[in-house]
């Protein structure tokens, strides 16, 4: 009898386990090593890997004032109000990336915030109601290749409009 109840145990443990998709070494190294340029006002975003943006304060108190100036107030409120799901701070070749969008609606309301702290520039793309538009502080930041291949495959469900 106890044997079947510890099997039972056992198949209802693994039968509620996450399962979290294989993250190659590349895209999130052991120890981030992405350091802010002198003087750019960056904190640094190396403590905020696998963390929630909103468990770390990113688009408020971390990057709140740039976003604001860079967004127009009225784009950045938004992003805030709909940032309900999120994944966790991303860190690819110096490059940080963020993700959130509104809840039961991801498809249509989100955004995508890069920041690159060695050239003191932050990017962010925000899609609505099947167009997008590109946010870009002091031009467009290089994607390292695994970001860059997933942002293509995003993008391309969007009618892209720069700002």
């Amino acid at each position: 009898m106890r044997r079947r109840i510890l099997w039972v145990l056992a198949a209802v443990v693994a039968s509620t386990a996450v399962v979290r998709p294989s993250v190659s070494a590349a895209a999130t190294p052991a120890k981030p090593t992405a350091t802010p340029a002198a003087g750019s006002g960056l904190p640094d975003l190396a403590p905020t890997v696998g963390k929630a943006a909103s468990e770390v304060d990113l688009l408020t108190k971390k990057l709140g004032p740039r976003l604001r100036a860079l967004m127009g107030a009225k784009a950045y409120e938004f992003m805030l109000e709909v940032w309900n799901v999120e994944t966790p701070i991303e860190l690819e070749e110096g490059v940080f990336h963020a993700n959130g969008c509104e809840q039961h609606n991801c498809g249509d309301v989100g955004f995508h915030v890069f920041i690159d702290p060695a050239h003191d520039n932050i990017n962010v793309f925000a899609y609505f109601g099947g167009k997008g538009t590109d946010y870009h502080e002091k031009g467009a930041i290089a994607l390292p290749k695994g970001f860059a291949s997933h942002f293509a495959a995003v993008r391309s469900d969007y009618e892209i409009t720069p700002r």
